[in-house]
């Protein structure tokens, strides 16, 4: 093996390494049980999809108002002629 490639494995176990121990220290000092976590998360989820879906109305709303107001600026209505 060249260096770069040792440097490159050696960087890679210390990753794996650490998320190991990262994990270990999760399970150990979690502060609820397992189905009160994943309870948690999925309520969470559920929040986040809800204002997901407001976000992406309020911006297609905008999106919209937006081509009225372009198309207006570019095709004014002629003089005397009722909108």
């Amino acid at each position: 093996m060249s260096g770069n490639a040792q440097d490159i494995g050696r960087l890679a176990g210390w990753v794996a390494g650490g998320t190991l121990v990262g994990v270990g220290l999760g399970l150990l000092f979690a502060p609820h049980s397992g189905s009160d976590t994943r309870r948690a998360v999925v309520r969470q989820a559920k929040r986040a999809q809800i204002e997901a879906i407001r976000l992406g109305r309020a911006v297609q709303s905008g999106v919209t108002e937006m081509k009225k107001n372009f198309a207006t600026k570019r095709n004014p209505q002629p003089i005397g002629e009722a909108a």
